[in-house]
């Protein structure tokens, strides 16, 4: 402030009904001053007196000539006791030596500065309290040899709390649109860019470009004239939504989104613009196709192997007895694992929500699952089968056992139970002559069970020494009734203490078939309530 006052900080803002009044007083005071007759009176302190804005005039040397008791007050001082002080002492101590500067310019070259410049300036009362004031300057010449300094004074302490909460309030709504896990965009009446949601940038790929300020237009050149005329409905105030629908990009991709648009309005109650709010729904949509794509193929597969399952069971000598354990044993398996099915896919229909995807994907998770084990199921049969036929040949073939037998491991983990793992340690050459598939087929057998019939981890190891391959395959499981392990390498046998547990009672019988096929033996340990240990030794090309 020139004559008094420094400057603090020049802010655009909200100005309350009392700001208004004040600057319109102000004005009326400051064209007071310049009226002709005005300026030829020789004595102007009624008019500095009764005005409702604090007036000071101060001489060239920066002497307090005249103060009304607005000002007097508003400074903490009692009327006319500010008279004789120095401007400066108006203002705090650090900025008054460079306040005499300012001073001294506005009289060599005296001009008026109304209200509004937008200058926000800071003042100090008698009592050392700083607030910021408005400072509006004039000059008149009373006796036609010096000039006088006129300054307008307006306290714009509420102001700038109004000011201050407007500002904080913007910060907190832009944060909050900015950080909403959704895709939020705010756009003005002519549809350009306001503010944006980082979620918005990452669903729209536009990561590396500034939109503010563009139109939506401009930046989806692609939008058809059916979308423009919802977005000009919504100018008009209609609130307008759509659960999905599909999305040409201008590359050719095509995404799914759901959408609501609602128009936003400014303080007179008109339409400012709208927000945008999206979801890309193109993952749950391509979910949703890909589910109903496996349960086709596995309705397929289930039916053209059960076909042919009852084809080659109806040639067998014993096919009556074959058919009905066959039925049994389907009729009680499948139906646990297409329960499931049908329940996760009734649950994954309810779970559209962008916070749901975590329940969404483990529902995902068991219907992969229970997809596992019925082809698991369906894959006992069908060796059964080729193998009581004398379909399977064995070809003897080099790999490394190792690597097979780590991602076998692999791929049966994600099977295990919750806290269970497979401890693996393998001793001599890594590279061993046999048929991969067949040897696969049996460690693939073997594990199954462990996870199956334990808790507990698993432990096994492999040696493969001097043309010989050994596997044992230890769990801390249910173990075996002592009554029960002679028939357990039987067909369809399942023991006493298995019978709640899924399983077709085929897996150790084709177990033992290949591993005779491979021209090895197959034998266990096993307690009830302690678990079991299976050895395996084959001959094998090294």
């Amino acid at each position: 402030m020139v004559l008094g006052i420094r400057i603090a900080q020049n802010l655009t803002g909200v100005a309350s009904k009392c700001c208004i009044k004040t600057a319109f007083n102000l004005s009326f005071s400051i064209a007071l001053f310049e009226h002709p007759e005005i300026k030829n009176l020789e004595e102007p302190e009624a008019l500095i007196s009764n005005s409702p804005i604090g007036i000071l005039t101060v001489t060239p040397d920066g002497v307090i000539e005249t103060s009304n008791s607005f000002v007097a007050k508003m400074f903490g001082y009692e009327e006319k006791e500010m008279e004789g002080l120095p401007v400066e002492a108006l203002m705090p101590e650090g900025i008054r030596e460079n306040h005499i500067g300012h001073r001294v310019s506005f009289f060599m070259e005296p001009s008026q500065r109304p209200m509004g410049t937008g200058l926000d300036l800071i003042a100090q009362k008698k009592d050392g309290t700083v607030f910021p004031v408005e400072v509006s300057l004039a000059h008149y010449n009373p006796d036609g040899k010096m000039t006088r300094g006129v300054a307008f004074i307006s306290d714009i302490t509420e102001r700038k709390k109004i000011e201050e909460k407007a500002h904080a309030n913007e910060e907190m709504f832009r944060f909050l649109i900015e950080h909403t896990p959704a895709a939020v965009a705010m756009l003005d009446n002519e549809f350009r860019y306001i503010i944006t949601s980082e979620r918005w940038m990452e669903d729209y790929h536009l990561d590396n470009r500034n939109i503010i300020g563009l139109s939506h237009y401009e930046v989806f050149p692609e939008i058809h004239d059916r979308w423009k005329k919802m977005h000009r409905r919504c100018l008009a105030g209609e609130v307008l939504s759509c659960e999905e629908e599909s999305f040409t990009r201008s590359n050719g991709e095509i995404d799914w989104i759901k959408w609501e648009l609602c128009p936003w309005r400014i303080s007179t109650g008109d339409v400012g613009g709208v927000i945008l709010f999206t979801e890309v729904i193109t993952k749950r949509k391509n979910a949703e196709y890909e589910l109903e794509k496996l349960n086709k193929e596995l309705e397929d597969k289930i039916n053209a192997r059960t076909n042919e399952l009852l084809v080659s069971l109806e040639k067998q000598k014993e096919a009556n007895e074959v058919k009905s354990r066959f039925v049994s044993i389907a009729s009680h398996e499948f139906r646990t694992p297409l329960s499931t099915i049908l329940s996760s896919v009734s649950l994954f229909e309810k779970y559209t929500a962008p916070e749901q995807e975590e329940k969404r994907a483990k529902h995902v998770q068991r219907i992969k699952s229970a997809i596992q084990n019925l082809t698991a199921i369906l894959d006992d049969f069908l060796s059964a089968e080729k193998l009581e036929q004398g379909k399977v040949d064995a070809k003897t073939n080099l790999f490394n056992l190792k690597v097979v037998v780590e991602e076998l491991i692999e791929q049966l983990q994600v099977t295990a139970k919750q806290g269970q793992s497979i401890r693996y340690e393998h001793k001599g050459d890594e590279l061993v002559g046999l048929d991969k598939q067949i040897f696969r087929n049996i460690l693939l057998n073997l594990l199954s069970n462990a996870i199956k019939y334990s808790n507990e981890d698993i432990e096994l190891t492999s040696t493969n020494e001097k043309g010989s391959l050994s596997i044992s395959v230890a769990d801390k499981g249910i173990g075996i009734p002592e009554e029960d392990q002679g028939k357990l390498f039987g067909n369809f046998f399942r023991a006493k203490n298995a019978q709640d547990i899924h399983g077709t009672g085929l897996g150790l019988n084709i177990v033992k078939r290949y591993v005779e096929l491979l021209g090895g033996t197959i034998s266990f340990i096993s307690r009830q309530n302690l678990g079991s240990t299976f050895f395996v030794h084959l001959p094998a090309i090294q």
